[in-house]
This record gives C-alpha cells, structure tokens and sequence, in this order.
C-alpha cells in the first residue's frame, strides 16, 4: 500500500514538473510587450483610463507592468501621446510605495522626458518587465558612459 502511495505521489511530482517546464518554456519563447507595428491610435481614451487605474493600484506587481508597458509604448511609438499619465508617473517617482515601484517610475519618466536617450541604443525583446527596466536602466548607463567626456554647459 505505501509502495502504491509513493509510487503515485512520485508520478505527480514528475508530471507536474514537466508541466511547469512546458509552460516556463512557453512564456519564455513569447514577448513580453505586444508588437505596436500597427498604424492608428494605440491610446483610447478608455486604455488611459485602464492605465492611470493600474497605476494608483495597491497591487505592486500592477504598478510595475503599467509603468513597463507605458514606457514601451512611448520608446516604439513617440508621437503616441501617453503624456496624460506623466503627472502620476512622476508622483510614483517621488512618492511611490517602494523602492522598486519609485526607480521604475524614475526610468518611465526619462523615457518620456527624454525619449532621444534611448532612442540612440536598441532594447532587445524582453520576456519580462524586471528585464525590460534592467535593459532601460543598462541603455541610460551606457549612454551616460558615453557622454562622460563631452563638456557641458548650464543653461542660465
């Protein structure tokens, strides 16, 4: 009877980690952000709505996405105007529940500041949105490596 026992929960263990192999392999084959190839408006008025929504959720995870996923669409489609959700994009910077949450919102609001940064660097696909902000992050590193011997001048 325990032969039969152990037997059995040993065949649920392999199958549902074959599973999870199966579906880890899935949402790792497919991109993260949608292709926005597609001419027309992106942005309805009920997308921002969603979007500004998302973005004063209490669920972090939430918080994050939409940051990614605004930030994405302001890099692929610049003339889209997303600049509706800039006051609470910069709110979450300065005031955001967590630190995650604040330097994401940070990077967001470069990207919509000062889209020509990233405009001169490629981000790759992306299977996530942690990836999609570590290559945001990675692209504004490089560029300001690049700037670091060009002289400035304030603007008085």
């Amino acid at each position: 009877m325990n032969y039969r026992r152990a037997a059995m929960i040993g065949i649920l263990l392999f199958a549902g980690m074959a599973q999870s192999q199966a579906s880890d392999s899935l949402a790792q084959s497919r991109p993260y952000f949608s292709s926005l190839t597609a001419s027309g408006r992106v942005l309805t008025p009920r997308l921002s709505a969603n979007y500004l929504y998302c973005l004063q959720s209490t669920n972090y995870g939430v918080v994050e996405s939409s940051l990614g996923h605004l930030a994405h669409l302001k890099l692929q489609r610049p003339e889209e105007n997303v600049d509706c959700m800039k006051s609470e994009i910069d709110k979450l910077a300065l005031f955001g529940p967590t630190p995650q949450i604040r330097y994401k919102a940070y990077l967001a609001s470069l990207v919509f500041d000062s889209p020509g940064i990233f405009a001169r660097v490629s981000i790759p696909e992306c299977s996530d949105c942690d990836q999609f902000f570590q290559a945001l992050s990675g692209a504004l590193h490089g560029v300001l490596e690049a700037d670091k011997g060009r002289k400035f001048v304030m603007a008085e």
